[in-house]
């Protein structure tokens, strides 16, 4: 199993971000292809205490050449091109994989 995970710092306005993330961007991602699953977290809190984080959304494929294939389908490109409208300069976005000791 693989992720794309993308985490957002906290938003200006929190309700606003949410409103959109919920009822826009997330009907778009939800269409990517071969999407074995969509989790979606907000961050509460640090270690030390308050977070800059705000938002944490995992899309889980089966392997490696599936997500990249999956990332380059016209669903994927679209909400992609979403992501400016609501979360432009709050954004982090990277590819993980589970670790194994070798």
């Amino acid at each position: 199993m693989v992720k794309l995970v993308a985490l957002y710092r906290r938003p200006q306005d929190p309700t606003v971000f949410e409103e959109y993330y919920f009822n826009r961007h997330k009907p778009l991602a939800e269409k990517i292809p071969n999407l074995k699953a969509y989790k979606i977290y907000r961050v509460f809190g640090s270690p030390k205490g308050p977070s800059e984080y705000y938002f944490l959304a995992e899309l889980h494929f089966e392997n490696k050449d599936v997500m990249m294939k999956a990332l380059r389908s016209q669903e994927s490109l679209t909400a992609a091109k979403d992501v400016p409208n609501f979360a432009r300069d709050i954004v982090s976005m990277f590819f993980v994989e589970e670790a194994h000791a070798k």
